[in-house]
Formats: C-alpha cells, structure tokens, sequence
C-alpha cells in the first residue's frame, strides 16, 4: 500500500488492519511535513487494490503513486494550459494494483508515462509498462515512457533534489509521448 494523501493514508490503513491478509505500508516521508485538512475522523476505509482517478483527461494517461501523485497533478496542470488533457491515475496500492484501471485509461488515452520515485531499471512501472505492453499494446499510439530515480544509489542530501520526481520531468515525458 503506498498512499499519497493523508486521506488515503487512514483509509488505506484502516483497511490494511482489518485485511486477514498481510500488508505493508509504505509511507512517503515528504507528506509529514504537510498540513492536512477534510481527513475525517470517522471510521472508513478504502479498498486495496482498486486505484482512483484522480484527474480525467483524453490525450494521455499518467500513473502514478505516492509523492509522485502530487508531482504529476502540477505537472496536468502545466500541461492543461497547453491544450494537453492527462488522466491521472493513483494506484493507491501496488500488489494488487488496478490493472483494469490503468488499462480502461490507456484504451482511452492511447498513451502512458508511468511516474515514481522507484529506479526506472527494475523499478515497479517497468511492471505497469509490460503489463500495458503485453494486454493493450495495440491500443498504444506511441511507446510508453518512464520517469523514476536515476539509475544510481539514492542521493544524500546534496543530491536530493535529482531523486525527488519533478513535474518538469513528468510535462516532458508528457510532451515526448504527445511528439512522437
């Protein structure tokens, strides 16, 4: 489970600790130094393994979880000032992931970037991109494209801000995708 709002955190959470099955819950540092607010406190939980759209678009289709998520909403709306509509999906959790999420929006979008703070070699979206290869390839108008950690140990203080997904990195993946 790997959220990236403090209101799919409790929920996700709450779902994880009444699962009979085990879980392990990522939690994305950077969000504990966010103030956040409408999270009930009230009981509820939100289903593992089913993803949301966070945004609906009709030209490309970009996945994300975690930090990433909130990287790739500046990244749309940059995007959108240029006439370029991205559907955002939120994968909310990884094993399972939504694969009929991710493979209704790219049916529709005939487009994919993939965006995470995991390694682009062997990292989880070259799992998302095969899957997307191997079931809906033919709907895919260009090659998928990848934003993720450089191929390199994670970066020590100094070198951070190369490790944290930018919504530069994601609108030029964006842009080479709408390109080609």
């Amino acid at each position: 489970v790997y959220a990236s709002n403090p209101y799919d955190a409790k929920g996700l959470m709450a779902a994880a600790l009444e699962s009979e099955d085990p879980v392990v819950f990522f939690e994305p540092v950077m969000k504990y130094f966010v103030k956040a607010d409408g999270v009930p406190t009230e009981h509820y939980t939100i289903p593992i393994g089913k993803a949301k759209t966070v945004r609906a678009g009709s030209d490309v289709t970009v996945v994300a979880y975690g930090n990433a998520v909130n990287s790739a909403a500046k990244a749309a709306d940059q995007l959108a000032a240029d006439g370029i509509e991205l559907e955002l999906i939120d994968l909310r959790t990884l094993k399972p992931w939504d694969r009929d999420a991710v493979l209704e929006s790219v049916a529709k979008t005939g487009r994919l970037v993939v965006a995470h703070e995991a390694p682009v070699i062997g990292g989880f979206g070259a799992e998302i991109v095969a899957t997307v290869v191997e079931r809906a390839g033919d709907l895919l108008e260009t090659p998928p494209v990848r934003v993720g950690h450089p191929d390199m140990v994670w970066g020590q203080a100094k070198l951070e801000h190369y490790s944290v997904i930018q919504p530069a990195r994601i609108v030029d993946a964006v842009q080479r995708v709408m390109e080609d």
